[in-house]
């Protein structure tokens, strides 16, 4: 998904903006190791963002796939009906030609 590839890619980049911050500190470049830092902090925040997002993606999936179920144990029920509607039919249909063929037979 979307925020995973996000969570990766951010997750990527803080090894090696930490590692330029040391080297902005050991060279003395304070201004650079500042801007640096604020990235960091910045790459921090996106990256909370990203997993509030997943976590309400996570559950927005989770009550889908629950709806889903109850739909499906819905449907399964109403063509349990359908079938013994039919059944229930054909019945009154055999019963209705087997009176018809016996009251000819008799008459």
């Amino acid at each position: 998904s979307r925020c995973k590839k996000e969570l990766a890619s951010l997750e990527a980049r803080v090894p090696e903006l930490e590692e330029h911050k040391k080297l902005a500190v050991s060279a003395k470049n304070f201004k650079e190791a500042a801007r640096l830092s604020a990235e960091l902090k910045q790459l921090a925040a996106d990256k909370e963002g990203l997993v509030a997002e997943q976590k309400k993606h996570d559950l927005t999936l989770k009550a889908l796939q629950h709806e889903m179920e109850l739909r499906k144990t819905e449907m399964e029920g109403l063509q349990d009906e359908v079938r013994g509607l039919e059944e229930s039919a054909l019945a009154s249909k055999l019963s209705h030609i087997f009176r018809t063929v016996f009251s000819l037979k008799d008459a």
